[in-house]
């Protein structure tokens, strides 16, 4: 995780407020999702992050391509 640079990382938690934010805005259909947020083990889930990163060369390539990845495999996490 060293080779890892540290702005990727951060992205996580951007991504993760977004889509906290998003789900409080959304009410009804967000529910769930929102009392999943309480259920996830963010560190973890964040290691699984740092992971891809290592193994996924493209996705240090262009933060926006990385940020779209991060809100969908998160969103893909809360709904499972």
């Amino acid at each position: 995780m060293t080779d890892t640079p540290q702005a990727y990382l951060a992205l996580f938690n951007h991504a993760r407020d977004f889509l906290k934010s998003y789900y409080e805005t959304q009410h009804r259909l967000a529910q769930s999702r929102l009392d999943n947020f309480e259920l996830v083990n963010w560190p973890g889930l964040k290691k699984q992050f740092a992971l891809h990163l290592s193994e996924d060369p493209q996705l240090l390539e262009d933060k926006h391509h990385t940020l779209t990845f991060l809100i969908q495999w998160l969103e893909d996490t809360l709904t499972d």
